[in-house]
């Protein structure tokens, strides 16, 4: 069974934990604000460098007048458990190892898992059905006997086009399923980048499938594109070097003048691909429809919910997990014995500002029962009624999660014996690197000093747990 939370303390990296001795009075009076103490229970005062004494208890500076504490624990922690921050991403699916034949439906079922869905459906399915009938046979189609290509690009072109998905979304934080991207597994790398590139500026606007070119539809230095050229760019809209593991596949439809109409809108951000660069690459049109349908694939990103705000209950009831959508790929028609589905698992955020601001606010001396997890069949209350330094958690701030487990019991007249009262306190610690590099926080260290002393002289064992005696 799963154990209350029953205090989530928010701290700064202030350089350390409290210095050792240092008064709970001397702590109120001059220690910084968001600065974390171990205390002593029986003394009152601090414990930096030694063992976990006793009787002891967590607590942050809020102001000179406030601090924010756990209970105070008699025994050791049972388990101890921590997390660097991370913002975790969303997981895909690719769909490669078909073949395409032409006039054939290909039907695809997308069934779309979160913590936000499951909230809205229960145990129904939120699932999505997207078809996509290839080309007409004939050699005017540009594809007698069918083609990989031309099913990839028609479902990438049917997923994209819901509204509910990315490109179209109005909300650019809350989508069901990312952009999906025509991949090709080998062609860039048997190719110099640089004479297949763009000669003139080439405009891409998401959403649209034209593309403006400055002065001319040329590339690789005085080629002229034509009608069945692919177009090869990178799948997020940044400009740098295209390669086979970033690049979205488009196919020219219609020429005119210096707008070239590709086969679906261009769904990813909007950007000039630069003349004379490495943005993008140009399949000649035979080259192109000859590569072997076992070099296309579709990729189709998870999508996200838009996450809490930082400081604000939100009205989803315990959403502290991960905001982003997972997904699952069925096949049918075309598809049917005719392709195979991978996928790759979403990695889970933590640490995140709006994570500890949820947790916080939850647990906090004004959410519902003094600090007991609001019911999860209920809005939490009260919405709006936060009080000043009701939130310590910064924006735009990760955070190390250290989570300690207590076992503690207490006697009860209505039981025989002695009643568990599980604890778990969530020390929540902020990372002050803030350039993406090795994580660092001085007083997440201390803390973790402190555990690796153990308590009452009872070692911490190689997997984080203490012995309860």
């Amino acid at each position: 069974m799963e154990r209350p939370v029953e205090s989530v303390l928010v701290a700064a990296d202030t350089g350390g934990i409290t210095a050792n001795t240092t008064t709970l009075a001397a702590f109120l009076a001059s220690g910084t604000v968001g600065e974390l103490a171990i205390f002593n229970a029986d003394t009152n005062t601090a414990v930096a460098g030694a063992a976990l004494p006793t009787r002891h208890y967590y607590a942050v500076k809020v102001s000179t007048t406030e601090l924010r504490k756990s209970p105070t624990f008699n025994s050791a922690p049972a388990y101890i458990a921590s997390a660097v921050g991370a913002s975790g991403s969303a997981g895909s699916a690719t769909i490669s190892s078909f073949d395409g034949d032409c006039e054939t439906e290909y039907i695809i079922k997308v069934r779309l898992e979160s913590e936000k869905i499951f909230q809205s459906y229960g145990y129904q399915d939120l699932v999505k059905t997207y078809s996509y009938v290839s080309r007409c046979c004939g050699s005017a189609c540009g594809c007698p006997e069918g083609a990989a290509w031309d099913v990839a690009m028609g479902i990438a072109e049917q997923i994209n086009a819901d509204r509910e998905n990315e490109m179209l979304t109005p909300d650019a934080n809350e989508f069901l399923l990312g952009n999906a991207i025509v991949r090709n597994s080998d062609y860039i790398a048997g190719i110099t980048v640089t004479n297949f590139d763009n000669d003139q500026n080439w405009d891409f606007v998401q959403g649209s499938a034209d593309v403006t070119c400055t002065t001319n539809i040329q590339y690789g230095g005085g080629t002229a594109v034509v009608v069945g050229d692919f177009i090869a760019v990178i799948d997020t809209g940044a400009v740098g070097t295209v390669s086979d593991a970033n690049a979205d596949y488009f196919r020219v439809e219609a020429i005119n003048g210096l707008v070239l109409t590709l086969d679906r809108p261009y769904p990813h951000g909007t950007f000039t691909a630069a003349g004379g660069g490495s943005d993008l690459v140009v399949v000649p049109k035979a080259t192109a429809e000859a590569i072997a349908d076992s070099k296309w694939s579709i990729e189709i990103p998870g999508g996200q919910h838009a996450t809490p705000a930082v400081g604000a209950i939100s009205p989803i009831a315990n959403v502290v997990n991960s905001q982003f959508v997972s997904v699952n790929i069925g096949l049918l028609g075309g598809f049917d014995c005719n392709g195979t589905v991978s996928t790759t698992a979403p990695t889970m955020p933590n640490g995140q500002d709006w994570q500890v601001s949820q947790m916080e606010l939850k647990n906090s001396k004004n959410a519902i029962g003094a600090g007991n997890r609001p019911s999860p069949y209920r809005t939490p209350f009260p919405l709006s009624q936060n009080v000043a330094n009701e939130s310590l958690t910064v924006s735009g701030m990760t955070y190390y999660v250290l989570s300690v487990s207590y076992a503690d019991q207490h006697t009860s007249a209505a039981t025989a014996g002695a009643v568990r009262s599980p604890y778990v306190v969530r020390l929540v610690i902020a990372d002050t690197d803030a350039v993406g590099g090795t994580p660092t926080s001085t007083t997440y260290d201390n803390v973790v000093t402190v555990f690796g002393n153990g308590w009452n002289g009872i070692s911490i064992n190689s997997d984080g747990v203490i012995p309860v005696l």
